[in-house]
């Protein structure tokens, strides 16, 4: 491996190989350079981190928090459980939020309208309409009418 890390593209999300043969300064050096370069890609990313039986120290691991916490960036280490980098997002300005979940496909003449986030758990059919006045969160199919961020009058 010529560079110091690799950035690869698996069924497990972004793959991030490092190259074990080089110092912890050219590995941080390379990943500031490259997430500088595509910040809008990997922000909120998730990576894995492969680092080819290299071992970081307690330390080089907080440096490397700090550094994907700058650029919105969690992470775990191949083989490890714990996810690195998610005690780093301010969790505690989380605000309830008003949410409607919809468990199913929305058919043709369907619709919903919503003050607060939507989720639908299912397609949403041409002719089907969801309004939000804050987020729309599908997960499925959109062929029908999505209006997000919209001021809903009832």
């Amino acid at each position: 491996m010529d560079k110091a890390a690799i950035f690869k593209g698996s069924k497990e999300g972004i793959v991030l190989l490092v190259n074990p043969d080089l110092d912890f300064t050219s590995i941080v050096n390379f990943l500031s350079k490259t997430l500088e370069e595509r910040k809008l890609f990997f922000s909120g990313a998730s990576l894995l981190l492969d680092t080819n039986d290299r071992i970081f120290s307690e330390e080089e691991l907080k440096n490397l928090g700090s550094l994907f916490q700058k650029y919105g960036v969690s992470f775990r280490i191949k083989g490890e459980e714990k996810i690195y980098g998610t005690e780093f997002l301010n969790l505690s300005n989380l605000q309830e939020e008003k949410m409607a979940v919809v468990t199913h496909t929305m058919r043709s003449g369907q619709s919903i309208k919503f003050d607060g986030s939507v989720v639908v758990l299912g397609d949403i059919n041409e002719g089907a309409e969801v309004n939000a006045s804050k987020n729309v969160y599908i997960f499925g199919i959109v062929r029908g009418i999505i209006n997000a961020g919209e001021k809903i009058i009832s």
